[in-house]
């Protein structure tokens, strides 16, 4: 038997009760993912761990106090307040919650106080002669100093919630997420739970094994897809719209394959990675081997078709037609996954076989929007091919998103115009124009020593 005893665990109906109304914001994604009562030592002292976008919460549950209110001294006695020192030290962000038919009233006053105040000697100033001696008493059972107990208490939470309230909380909860009557799923749902003692349930799991493996029946309609469901459902929607290749549907190793997985998962590994070649070469295959070994690696990343996108026209209306986010797509992986590295910035392939196609004003923006982008297809000769080709509009969009790096790279776009100019009278009206609507001209003499030369 485990320590805390599983069987104990699932006797007590008012902890089961509170587990199964957080595990409800695992099933409608309000929550990342529950574990209930992990055998590591993290989890001692704790019924369950609920994630919460950056943080973890960690929830202790007693259903009743002999005396009516949980003291500082009947916290310590029970072991409450050592179980929140040792998750609360540990971590700058993480949360511990306190849960029962009786209040703590000493303990919520102080943690109440506490998230208002802005430092320590606020909170001091705010509290009456009894609580500065809850104060004292807190400090001593945490046996660290008052800076600390104070940063301790603004990441501390007191719950009174009765256990009619929880449970028709759930039965409300059910009645919107799952057909059927609601007020019967409380113990399908409790017995789901008992079944995965010590498992990580994520949204995208429990979503896919309720249906499955019990009688509950998700309303589809009222749970969107998660972030990273839409994630999955884009990056196949994607692989979708290219053909099996080689003979019979065979794959045919590639070196450049392996290079780019490796460039891309490696620590010290390039921000920008640009795959080119003719149309035929096997690009979409070298891309569909790196797809697999970043889902291989659990390294969250997202793949589309730009030509499929052309209506946006910056990253934040491309995140909200991909994802359903006003935000760029990159922002969202990483806040997906704030301690992994992703694959946010790297993934833009670009396949202008034909050199006349007009491609979205979100590529441009994306590539010619950054000094990084810049150095790297200057360095390859895109940009100078760009400018040669015999298509006015293109190269005019061109001069536009030159200006937005003009101030970071001065010399290199003036000596990447002069290439171009060579003397020829016929581009020099073109360049004067778009030297006229550049800003930074009068700031970088690189600029200003090229205008001199066309004038």
């Amino acid at each position: 038997m485990f320590p805390g005893g599983i069987a104990d665990k699932l006797g007590n109906i008012y902890e089961a009760k509170w587990l199964v109304r957080q595990f409800l914001d695992v099933v409608a994604g309000q929550a990342e993912w529950g574990r209930f009562e992990g055998i590591v030592p993290e989890y001692k002292g704790f019924e369950f761990a609920v994630r919460r976008g950056q943080h973890t919460e960690w929830h202790q549950t007693k259903i009743n106090s002999a005396s009516g209110n949980w003291t500082i001294g009947a916290l310590d006695k029970e072991g409450v307040l050592k179980a929140f020192k040792a998750r609360l030290s540990s971590s700058d962000v993480d949360r511990c919650v306190f849960v029962s038919q009786d209040p703590a009233k000493s303990l919520s006053t102080l943690a109440g106080k506490a998230a208002t105040a802005n430092t320590l000697d606020e909170l001091t100033a705010a509290l009456s002669q009894d609580q500065v001696e809850d104060f004292k008493r807190l400090v001593k059972a945490w046996s660290v100093d008052e800076s600390t107990s104070y940063g301790w208490l603004r990441r501390s939470e007191v719950r009174v919630l009765p256990e009619k309230e929880i449970n028709d909380t759930i039965t409300t909860y059910c009645n919107l997420y799952f057909t059927g009557n609601g007020a019967s799923t409380f113990p399908i749902l409790r017995q789901y739970l008992e079944a995965r003692f010590n498992k990580t349930l994520t949204t995208e799991l429990v979503r896919a094994e309720l249906p499955a493996e019990t009688s509950v029946r998700l309303k589809d309609w009222s749970l969107l897809p998660t972030l990273r469901q839409r994630l999955q459902e884009e990056t196949n929607h994607y692989l979708d719209t290219y053909e099996p290749f080689g003979f019979k549907a065979s794959k045919l190793p590639r070196q450049e394959a392996d290079e780019l997985v490796r460039l891309i998962l490696a620590d010290d590994g390039p921000i920008v990675v640009l795959l080119t070649g003719i149309a035929g070469s096997g690009k979409s295959g070298v891309v569909r081997t790196l797809l697999k070994a970043l889902a291989r690696e659990n390294h969250l990343h997202l793949a589309f078709r730009v030509d499929h996108h052309l209506a946006p026209t910056n990253p934040h209306q491309l995140g909200q037609e991909l994802l359903e986010r006003a935000e760029s797509p990159v922002v969202t992986l990483k806040g997906l996954s704030p301690s992994q590295p992703t694959a946010a910035e790297v993934d833009i392939v670009l396949k202008l076989d034909e050199p006349e196609k007009s491609f979205s004003p979100l590529v441009r923006q994306a590539l010619l929007g950054s000094p990084g982008w810049f150095d790297q297809l200057n360095w390859k000769g895109w940009l100078k091919r760009q400018l040669d080709f015999d298509h006015p509009d293109r190269r005019q969009s061109l001069f536009w998103w030159l200006s937005s790096v003009a101030a970071q790279r001065p010399g290199p776009v003036a000596e990447l115009l002069e290439e171009w100019w060579k003397a020829d009278l016929g581009r020099s009206d073109a360049l004067l124009d778009w030297l006229s609507r550049t800003r930074q001209i009068g700031a970088s003499p690189a600029l200003a020593q090229f205008c001199e030369a066309l004038t």
